[in-house]
């Protein structure tokens, strides 16, 4: 009978010479556990340090009531539950104190409930806050006219429950998962995180993969990549124009297309690899292909965290008004100014 190794979502791959590679696996696995036990904590610390400054910044009086606000608290509250959620527990079990998800099948429900969640409401906030940059900068008047408190906040509302919708499978796709022993009228608990059934099996390994691939990642990259094409062409045709530049709007508008652009373009080189080991996942099978897959998924997921990680540092770095805001906000500076058509007043 072969052995059998599990991935990182429970599906079990038959590894014909399992023995003569264990001790290859277990060396890529001990890398795994290094990188979460020193990258995990420091991710973790400084994600939470810069998403909670946005909360506080994006919730001052004279910013709450404008429309970009609304993206960046939803999706810093968002990073802070995914950060909370994926690394603790991978931290936890990579130094060998507890594996939550294994504690109890309700334990992996949730665990599994909230990081999706959490990851997939932030990601389409980008992608909703980027195809508003797009509207702002390359179709002004129709933004202008259409752009609405109301409309950000049913967006950011819609993508969270589209957001669970989508989650929801966890609780009857995963759970305890037994195994008959041979010869023997019995069942053998192999995982309180695996799937109860051979039909959730399936979904899990091979369906909801590709589901994950259109919309989590394919999606959002083709959206992110294509908006912010013409939101960098459309920019650079408007710094070559003095009269535009003469505008305080207009210089704000850049500065905030700027901050939507650092924050898509992390989004996209923080996301190329999951697409390219969510494709050839279900074909590495080989014994050296697995332990590598073991070692490569680490530093995705550490790659995934520091998208959730980045934002408050790239807007620092880019918006030039977030910075004065924020230099204001260590002040105890309450004044602010938001225009009239609701657009982010520090960009």
């Amino acid at each position: 009978m072969s052995a059998i190794s599990h991935n990182y979502s429970g599906c079990a791959v038959l590894d014909p010479d399992f023995n003569g590679s264990q001790q290859h696996n277990t060396g890529n696995k001990d890398l795994a556990e290094v990188v979460w036990v020193i990258l995990g904590p420091l991710i973790l610390t400084i994600g939470l340090f810069g998403n909670l400054l946005i909360l506080v910044l994006m919730n001052r009086r004279f910013l709450c009531g404008t429309t970009t606000s609304v993206y960046l608290r939803t999706m810093a509250a968002a990073d802070i539950c995914a950060l909370i959620s994926g690394i603790i527990p991978e931290v936890l079990e990579a130094a060998n104190i507890i594996v939550i998800k294994e504690s109890h099948p309700v334990a992996c429900k949730l665990e599994k409930f909230i990081f999706y969640t959490s990851a997939d409401t932030s990601m389409w906030i980008l992608v909703i806050f980027t195809i508003d940059r797009f509207l702002a900068v390359c179709f002004p008047l129709t933004f202008r006219s259409t752009s609405s408190l109301f409309r950000a906040r049913a967006a950011a509302t819609g993508a969270f429950v589209i957001a669970i919708c989508k989650s929801l499978h966890v609780f009857w796709t995963r759970g305890a998962e037994y195994h008959v022993l041979d010869g023997v009228d019995e069942l053998l608990l192999v995982s309180n995180c695996g799937h109860p059934t051979l039909a959730f099996k399936h979904f899990e390994c091979l369906v909801r993969p590709w589901i994950v691939f259109v919309v989590v990642d394919a999606g959002p990259f083709v959206f992110i990549l294509t908006s912010n094409v013409f939101i960098v062409l459309e920019i650079r045709k408007l710094v070559n124009d003095e009269t535009f530049l003469s505008s305080n709007n207009s210089r704000q508008l850049v500065q905030l297309s700027l901050m939507c652009l650092s924050a898509s373009f992390c989004f996209l080189i923080c996301i190329t690899p999951s697409i390219v080991l969510l494709i050839g996942r279900p074909h590495w099978t080989q014994p050296h292909l697995i332990s590598g897959y073991t070692t490569a998924k680490a530093f995705n997921n550490v790659l995934v965290y520091v998208h959730h990680s980045a934002n408050f540092f790239l807007y620092c770095i880019t918006g030039k008004r977030f910075r004065a805001a924020l230099w204001a906000l260590f002040h105890g500076e309450m004044s602010g100014n938001v225009d009239e058509t609701g657009v982010f007043p520090i960009a």
